[in-house]
């Protein structure tokens, strides 16, 4: 079995995770969420990635918008360059997905 064939399990399982925020968080959980995120943008190559592009912009919007009052910038990088590698793989078909990144 290749990473393809188990990215059905993986990613919902990564996002199930992350999409858990909350402003309590310690240090240590942020830094949990910082390697999920760029562990999902290490998979953004995989070829069955697309399917789940949406459920993941949906929910790392929502943890920028839990996290937007503490310091929590390096999180936000990671998201936005995820954002940005997703954006390198689906080219045009990433479009819809601006207007909602932007709000």
């Amino acid at each position: 079995m290749t990473l393809d064939d188990n990215l059905h399990l993986i990613i919902p399982l990564l996002v199930r995770v992350i999409s858990r925020s909350n402003n309590n968080e310690q240090k240590e959980e942020i830094e949990f969420k910082i390697e999920i995120v760029k562990t999902i943008s290490r998979l953004v190559y995989c070829k069955s990635f697309r399917e789940y592009i949406a459920t993941i912009v949906h929910t790392m919007i929502n943890v920028i918008e839990v996290y937007q009052s503490k310091e929590t910038g390096e999180l936000q990088k990671n998201i936005v360059d995820l954002f940005c590698g997703i954006a390198k793989v689906l080219n045009i078909d990433f479009a819809p997905f601006i207007p909602l990144i932007l709000e």
